[in-house]
Formats: C-alpha cells, sequence, structure tokens
C-alpha cells in the first residue's frame, strides 16, 4: 500500500514532466527528459510501480496534445544537441586516426643502444656546467600492449632502472641504486625527477595508444616541417600530466615535439631531434627535455642503435638487478 501510494505521488509528477516537455506518449517521454532528476524520477516510479503492481491502465497519464510551438522546441533542441556533438566527435576520430598512423610505424622486438645524458640546471648551458651520465638502455616488446626496458648505468654509477609498460596498467618500476637494494617506484612519485633529470620517472614508461584520448587541434609547423597538433589526455585519475599537445609530422606521421603540461599549466617541452631511419625504423639519435621557464634542460644522445637482437628476457625482472 505504501509502494502504491508513493508510485503514485511520483508518477503525477511524471506526467507533469511529460506535458511540459510536450511528449505524447510515457514511450516518447523516455527520449526527452532534460535533467538527470526527471531521469530518476521516471527509474523510481517503474520500480515501484513493479514492486505495487500497479497496472498501466491504472496510471496513465492524460497528455496534452503538443503545439506547433513545442514540436519546434523539441527539433530545435535535438539539432542543436548535433551541431555541438557531431563536430567534436569528427575532431576526437581525425585525432585519433592521426595517432593511429603514427602508432603504425614500425616498431622493433628489442632494442639496444648506449646513451649520453647531459643535465643542466639553472641558466647555464655551457657544457661545463653539465652533469654527465652514460648508460645503456635495452628494450623488449612482448606485444603491442606491453613492453619492458632496463636501464644501465655504467658511470658515475652503477644504478639500474626497470620499467614495464603495460596498456590499461599503471606501469611498474624499480630502482637499484649501486650501494643498496631494489625499491619499487610508487604511483605518487611517478612525478619526481629521474636521476636528477628533467625527465619524470613518468616520461620514462612507454606511452600506449589506448591509454589516451585525443582532440585535433590544426595544423602548424616545427621548424621547416608541417605538423599536425594533437591534444592528448591520459585516462585515468590524477595523471602526472594534466594533458599533452603532440606534433606529429604531416609527411611520415613521425612526432618531432610534445608539449607537456602540469595542472593546466605547460611546464615542459619535448623535442625528437636528429631523427633517422635505423634498420627501417624511425630512431631519435638526440632527445631534448626543456623546461619553459628557462631553468634547465636535459638532453639525451643515443648511439650504437640496433633493432632486433639478443636481449635477455630473464635480466628483466626485480629480482635480477
Amino acid at each position: 500500500m505504501y509502494n502504491t501510494i508513493i508510485a503514485s505521488a511520483i508518477h503525477k509528477k511524471w506526467c507533469k514532466f511529460a506535458d511540459k516537455n510536450g511528449a505524447t506518449s510515457q514511450t516518447e517521454l523516455a527520449f526527452i527528459f532534460l535533467n538527470q532528476n526527471e531521469r530518476n524520477i521516471m527509474k523510481k516510479f517503474n520500480r515501484l510501480k513493479s514492486n505495487s503492481k500497479i497496472t498501466a491502465t491504472q496510471e496513465q497519464c492524460q497528455f496534452t496534445k503538443p503545439s506547433l510551438l513545442d514540436i519546434k522546441k523539441i527539433f530545435l533542441a535535438g539539432l542543436a544537441m548535433l551541431i555541438l556533438t557531431f563536430p567534436h566527435t569528427l575532431i576526437a576520430d581525425q585525432a585519433r586516426e592521426i595517432m593511429e598512423r603514427n602508432d603504425a610505424l614500425p616498431k622493433g622486438n628489442t632494442g639496444k643502444s648506449e646513451a649520453t645524458l647531459l643535465i643542466f640546471k639553472g641558466g647555464c648551458h655551457s657544457l661545463k656546467c653539465a652533469e654527465k651520465k652514460n648508460f645503456i638502455l635495452e628494450t623488449i616488446r612482448l606485444s603491442s600492449q606491453e613492453t619492458h626496458s632496463l636501464i644501465s648505468f655504467t658511470s658515475p654509477t652503477q644504478l639500474k632502472f626497470l620499467t614495464w609498460s603495460k596498456s590499461g596498467q599503471d606501469s611498474s618500476q624499480w630502482i637499484k641504486p649501486s650501494r643498496s637494494g631494489v625499491r619499487k617506484i610508487a604511483s605518487s612519485d611517478k612525478g619526481n625527477s629521474f636521476v636528477n633529470s628533467h625527465f619524470f620517472y613518468e616520461d620514462m614508461s612507454d606511452r600506449n595508444i589506448n591509454d589516451y584520448s585525443y582532440s585535433y587541434l590544426g595544423a602548424a609547423s616545427v621548424g621547416d616541417d608541417p605538423v599536425h597538433k594533437i591534444e592528448a589526455r591520459k585516462k585515468g585519475s590524477s595523471p602526472v600530466y594534466s594533458k599533452s599537445i603532440i606534433y606529429v609530422r604531416q609527411a611520415d606521421s613521425v612526432i618531432v615535439r610534445i608539449d607537456l603540461f602540469q595542472q593546466g599549466r605547460h611546464s615542459k617541452t619535448v623535442y625528437n631531434e636528429r631523427i633517422e631511419k635505423i634498420q627501417g625504423i624511425f630512431t631519435p639519435r638526440k632527445v631534448v627535455m626543456e623546461r619553459t621557464d628557462g631553468r634547465g634542460k636535459s638532453i639525451l644522445y643515443l648511439r650504437n642503435i640496433r633493432y632486433n637482437v639478443p636481449v635477455s628476457r630473464a635480466r628483466m625482472k626485480p629480482a635480477a638487478m
């Protein structure tokens, strides 16, 4: 009895909304409800109607015939919604297609290279101001969705850094200083500096196309190269970067620059330079991570780059570090 009384009261509100919005049937009403509160009322009535066994004939609304003005309002509202959403869908689809072309570029199943990292702090960009570190980088692509990489420093320390990147999951990372045990990097620390450089731990993870949503921002140029500008936002909660703007070369779909934003502010920029084809794979020999406030940058130089060479998967485990 209580449910019947409550359901009847809710149904009166439902009918009032229907008449207000120009619905001629309960089915039509379901499509033109204008806000969440009204949808909740409709759902609650249907649930109570089912529980109290109220029949449809007992609770029919007395719908008024909509006027021509009501019909025009409904049509214009629908047209406005289409105009607002359709361009956004096209922009997102176009951006996704561009990123898919980049993702389809050839990649090695394994990779190995030697690297030198120069870290410039403050306003000094002279080599005498640089902190220099050398390491060996090894990678294994287990699938299109999963990559493991190991960085083994050779000087001035013997530090090792392991990253497991997998689509849809936060990357797992471990660090082993030369004189202490293996430590796992917490998710909350992914925005911290990697070995005192301007790269974050987050930057050392492999980017997977499916972990981001994209929007097309238009055409631009980087140097003499025409590029597409793509806005990328990482899915999930509390990403290190609030968004990034990716510059994809129109000629070959290679990424040449990335603007990184923290809390809505452009904080750093990545430049991929000296891009060459090595074994048919586009590879930057120089990667620059630069602060936008001019207070420093880190430059990574890669040499002796080889793809599809033997790399030990057994060494890509925390216990083996």
